[in-house]
């Protein structure tokens, strides 16, 4: 009879041996790309990706970000986050013939609920342009 209770702690201490944080960890991957006039996709390299949690007050802007990355020369980045909401910020110019510049700049909500979910941002989802103060967008040259 004495080792019934034993047995029973022991089990309930063993059975939630996963820790939380590893257990709600999940991965949000993407690509930036820009589809031209021409229907030629061009991929957008180091362009920086910031991401804020969001709830009541969600930044509008990039203010206290829990992540930020860069994409690779194939326009695709990485993070590893807690899985939740969050706001996605990008910006990026692009040169392109008879020296005019490009600008385009994302904001994105995210619900991330998956171990692993993938966006895009490209033409489809750009944000308007007062969604970026002038103080937070890249000069252009």
């Amino acid at each position: 009879m004495r080792f019934v209770p034993l047995c029973l702690i022991l089990v309930l201490a063993f059975s939630g041996c996963t820790s939380k944080e590893n257990a709600e960890i999940a991965v949000l991957e993407g690509e930036v790309f820009v589809v031209t006039r021409g229907r030629e996709n061009v991929k957008l390299a180091l362009v920086q990706i910031i991401i804020c949690e969001t709830g009541v007050n969600a930044p509008t802007y990039p203010t206290d970000f829990v992540a930020n990355t860069v994409t690779n020369s194939d326009g695709k980045f990485s993070v590893h986050l807690s899985k939740g909401m969050y706001r996605l910020f990008a910006t990026a110019t692009r040169s392109i013939p008879f020296g005019t510049v490009e600008k385009y700049e994302w904001v994105i909500d995210v619900n991330l609920v998956n171990d692993r979910q993938t966006i895009m941002l490209s033409n489809h989802n750009l944000s308007p342009a007062d969604k970026w103060p002038d103080s937070l967008r890249r000069p252009s040259s």
